[in-house]
């Protein structure tokens, strides 16, 4: 119901239909000529058009014409050619310009190729550059005239290129004409620069999103609807499997985020055609807040995003659009990965929450990281070879972002840091490595979680805990090791000095069974604490692993890195493009298949690899649907 109003609201304001249509009456040079003009002149059929080739801003302009000659699509390439940006003009040097509510107030990223551009189902309005007084014009589009005067408002509804024919009349008698190549793309924004319409818009699209079910919205939406259930099945089934995660912690990352982005953009679309995916440039949030305020901002009030860490037993939003929001429950018949108590979330959080869960709080600590700023993403714009850039667009560009919004609690951990008054550095480090090291040690089967609990168990009877069979009589210490974890690791003994590989190895790699300033009994009760507190990963906030996608903000994150990968890639500066297969984890290597297909209107139904969807996401190719609105940070 709520999208049908959408699209009632929007056919009501503008006549849709083939390629274009005007938005509002067509302005003219004079009403006399104007409506001699629109009787008198009949359309010029399309088929005579000097037929547009190529499009970039890099080509060359066309060469003179003789003006009021017929064209036919032969004799028009004798003597046009490509011209700048898309525009195909005589000697006269006809040209226009385009405009709409946004780029009047902020122009479009000009790192973009193409010189004429628009957004579909906005109002674009065209002008005719230096018209001269004696004369009116007349707009057409391939199958109509659409309207007279020095400027015309149009609305668009087809992404990719849209021919415009600009003519200069003179009485009855065309006296100079030019056909524009109008490239239709859809502006994605900073979620704070959209006009609060249009940012409701896109909230109640998600809301849609997040009750309807995807059987039930094809219906209502037609076929690229999809819900958020799904959707969140889809990250699950790759981002929480036994074997590895397939979706991160590698390359395939990027792509395949951007592409999950895509299909979630995509239904939006469905339900309201004019809305897209909107960013949030957190390195504002890093700038202007401190770790233990950034919360304050204003996205997380009431209508926006919800509370960003709800001081409440069950961790969820209890105040407006995003409270209460459901997990859904009985989800064993539904995914294949889910806890314990049958909610779709990771099998190693178990979690018996019914909803959404935040925190601010990282193990029972305060948490001091914030989202990755200014600092990060110098060093992100530095790299220059593309496995390098993936693993920072999946780590510090990134990965800050999901542990500060889900957070973590109901962990042994917490009764280890209550008594410290003021914690160094080194406790928060250990804090901020349980929840992925505790994942390792799960797929890694040392952690064993339950399989199944009623929702009246308790969270103390329906746990994770380290297996010892599989531990099998093996010292703390080498269970650590087997897994990297020495390595990676920093901890702290009681008097809070900091610990890590250095010293908990020698300078040949061997383990120190004895740390260094430390007894044997003392060292058997460090690595023995260190592993505990690995055993269980706790309660995890959902931004924080495998169901993120069941947090709005997880929706506005990866067109944030999207954004970082469009400017890398339209910048003057070279870099390694090459993609290594360098590791078994499938989903990260360039010919690894992703589940998607049909996302660049090519008919693609076979689903793409890494290496094609790396290909169809260059930000200078026609298919891509969409571009970011500016490169400032």
């Amino acid at each position: 119901t709520a999208g049908s109003c959408f699209l009632a609201g929007l056919v009501s304001t503008h006549v849709l239909g083939g390629t274009a249509a005007p938005a509002v009456a067509p302005t003219t040079a004079t009403a006399t000529s104007a409506a001699a003009l629109w009787t008198s002149i009949p359309p010029k059929d399309s088929s005579t058009w000097p037929t547009p080739v190529g499009s970039k801003r890099e080509e060359d302009a066309a060469p003179k014409a003789t003006i009021g000659t017929p064209y036919t699509v032969r004799d028009h390439k004798n003597f046009f050619r490509s011209g700048e940006g898309g525009r195909r003009r005589l000697s006269t040097g006809l040209d226009m310009s385009i405009t709409s509510e946004y780029s009047r107030r902020s122009p479009a990223a000009t790192q973009y190729p193409w010189l004429y551009l628009a957004e579909p189902y906005r109002v674009s309005s065209l002008q005719v550059s230096d018209p001269q007084s004696e004369s009116s014009y007349r707009w057409s589009l391939p199958d109509r005239v659409v309207g007279y005067g020095e400027s015309l408002d149009m609305v668009f509804t087809t992404t990719g290129y849209n021919e415009v024919l600009l003519e200069r009349l003179e009485g009855d008698s065309v006296v100079d004409e030019a056909v524009f190549n109008v490239m239709v793309k859809y502006v994605r924004r900073e979620i704070r620069s959209l006009s609060d319409a249009d940012r409701e818009l896109w909230l109640s699209a998600m809301s849609v999103m997040q009750r309807v079910p995807t059987v039930v919205g094809k219906e209502v939406f037609g076929d690229d609807y999809v819900s958020r259930d799904q959707l969140t099945r889809l990250h699950m089934y790759y981002g929480g499997a036994m074997d590895c995660d397939h979706w991160h912690q590698g390359a395939g990352f990027v792509t395949s985020h951007v592409a999950l982005t895509l299909v979630w953009e995509k239904g939006l679309q469905a339900i309201e055609p004019s809305i897209a995916a909107p960013y949030w440039d957190f390195t504002l949030e890093s700038t202007f807040f401190g770790s233990s305020d950034w919360h304050d901002s204003k996205i997380f009030s009431s209508d926006w995003f919800g509370e960003g860490s709800p001081d409440n037993e069950l961790h969820t939003v209890t105040e407006g659009r995003w409270s209460f929001v459901p997990m859904m429950m009985n989800s064993e018949g539904y995914t294949k990965w889910h806890n314990a108590y049958g909610l779709m979330r990771a099998p190693w959080n178990l979690d018996s929450t019914p909803f959404v869960t935040r925190s601010m709080n990282i193990y029972g600590l305060e948490n001091n990281l914030k989202p990755s700023g200014c600092e990060e993403y110098h060093r992100t714009l530095k790299k220059n070879d593309w496995m390098s850039l993936a693993k920072v667009l999946n780590s510090a560009a990134h990965g800050h972002i999901h542990e500060t919004m889900g957070g973590a609690w109901n962990h042994p951990f917490e009764a280890v840091v209550a008594d410290i008054e003021d914690p160094p550095l080194a406790v928060f480090q250990f804090a901020h490595w349980i929840q992925s090291s505790s994942k390792i040690l799960w797929r890694a089967g040392v952690v064993k979680c339950s399989d199944s609990c009623d929702m009246s168990t308790p969270t103390s009877e329906c746990n994770c805990a380290c297996d010892e069979k599989a531990i099998a009589g093996r010292r703390s210490y080498e269970v650590l090791d087997e897994y990297g974890l020495l390595d990676s690791l920093t901890f702290f003994d009681s008097d809070l000095n900091t610990l890590d590989s250095s010293k908990f190895k020698d300078h040949k790699g061997s383990i120190r069974e004895v740390i260094q300033g430390h007894t044997k009994e003392e060292s058997k009760e460090i690595y023995d604490s260190m592993l505990d507190n690995l055993c269980t990963p706790g309660h995890l906030g959902d931004m924080f692993q495998a169901s993120s996608p069941n947090d709005v903000t997880f929706w506005v994150i990866h067109s944030t890195i999207d954004r970082v990968w469009h400017f890398m890639r339209l910048g003057d500066t070279e870099y390694d493009q090459t993609w290594e297969a360098t590791t078994p984890c499938y989903g990260h290597n360039p010919t690894d298949f992703q589940p998607f297909s049909n996302l660049f209107g090519d008919d693609h139904d076979n689903y793409y690899t890494n290496k094609e969807l790396y290909d169809a996401m260059d930000p200078s190719n026609d298919a891509l649907p969409y571009v970011y609105d500016n490169f400032e940070w």
